[in-house]
């Protein structure tokens, strides 16, 4: 019973805070290297790579792999859900910031604001039913290695 309480509640909040502070400086930092890169270099390969690959992966498919792991690290179910929800709020916190103090890229106009923070509760949804996807599974590895190590690691019929 003690590892269920654990995956649904967590063992510590200091674990769960961990995991969202990381999934959001990845994912800030990622955001603020394409937009440095598309002011310095906009037609440079390595910016190109960033905005249309590596952006994409991490708004999209990043919650997943963490969530997973804060399942496993028994981080609690609303931290690990709560991943999900992190890049989209980065990336509108910075295009709306961006937008307001006129970096370029951000775009300050109402209608690219107003798309901005389509896509932003777009890719919180998306981020939401990606963590959802990897805390099942990170649930599951728990339960199935604390089965293994309580079965002995033995056959059922030995």
């Amino acid at each position: 019973m003690v590892t269920t309480e654990s995956l649904l509640f967590g063992a510590g909040r200091r674990r769960g805070l961990s995991l969202i502070g990381a999934c959001g400086a990845v994912t800030a930092v990622t955001v603020l290297a394409v937009l440095a890169l598309g002011s310095v270099a906009p037609s440079h390969h390595v910016t190109s790579f960033l905005a249309d690959d590596a952006l994409p992966s991490i708004l999209l498919y990043l919650p997943a792999p963490i969530a997973l792991v804060g399942a496993y690290a028994r981080c609690g179910a609303p931290s690990c859900l709560a991943v999900g929800v992190v890049p989209g709020v980065v990336f509108g916190a910075i295009v709306v910031v961006g937008g307001l103090l006129g970096v370029p890229g951000t775009g300050a106009d109402a209608t690219v604001l107003g798309l901005s923070i389509g896509l932003s509760i777009g890719f919180s949804v998306v981020g939401l039913s990606s963590a959802f996807v990897g805390y099942c599974t990170g649930v599951t590895a728990v339960l199935a290695l604390d089965a293994f190590r309580e079965g002995g690691g033995r056959g059922a019929g030995e």
